[in-house]
């Protein structure tokens, strides 16, 4: 039997499209992510999967579709959940470029930029963790590496990307600096405020 897969890219737009969105047969048109070659739809009582139209020794390539996939959710929703809190978001933008490296999606957070990079198979070069952190560049984590999602429903891959919170994985978050430098300038003021009482209280025992 020829490979399968749920995740196909559309002819007509370039997008990814799973099977249970796309229509049945040669009317999905959509092509294979890997050698470009046509796929159906095959929509039966049980299972739902794409395959080449024509016979291949092609296997697909079912973490680069997923992984685009999960691009396209990031640009259609406004929000995702994280461990430490709903962050919403505006303006999401493919594979923005800063310098010599290239995000996944880039969003406007507040007043700054926030980049997503969404780990399938290959891990995040430990060059490009340090850029983020060195230049203080907002980014997030998302964590796809489950091989149940290489075979999972629309709604179960939304869920891992928007919805889920253990997956996220906070690579820089300037926030949490910005929280602490606070926190350390509540601490100073109050110990101004113990020391001039402690003189005070000196002043009065001279008196």
């Amino acid at each position: 039997m020829s490979a399968v897969f749920i995740i196909g890219k559309s002819i007509e737009n370039g997008q990814p499209l799973h099977v249970r969105d796309a229509s049945n047969g040669l009317s999905c048109n959509c092509i294979c992510y890997e050698c470009e070659q046509k796929l159906e739809a095959v929509q039966g009582k049980r299972d739902w999967y794409f395959r080449h139209y024509n016979k291949s020794a092609c296997k697909g390539n079912n973490e680069t579709a997923l992984h685009n996939y999960a691009k396209l959710l990031l640009c259609q929703n406004t929000f995702i959940q994280s461990k430490k809190k709903i962050i919403n978001y505006t303006n999401p933008s493919l594979e923005t470029v800063t310098d010599k490296y290239r995000s996944d999606v880039s969003v406007k957070y507040n007043d700054s930029i926030l980049h997503f990079e969404i780990v399938v198979r290959n891990k995040l070069t430990s060059e490009k963790i340090n850029y983020y952190k060195k230049n203080k560049i907002n980014c997030i984590k998302i964590d796809l590496s489950s091989r149940i999602l290489l075979s999972a429903e629309p709604k179960d891959i939304r869920d891992a990307v928007i919805e889920d919170k253990k997956n996220k994985d906070f690579i820089q978050w300037n926030e949490d600096e910005n929280c602490n430098w606070l926190i350390a300038c509540g601490l100073f003021i109050a110990s101004l405020f113990v020391l001039n009482g402690l003189l005070r209280g000196r002043h009065k025992i001279k008196k």
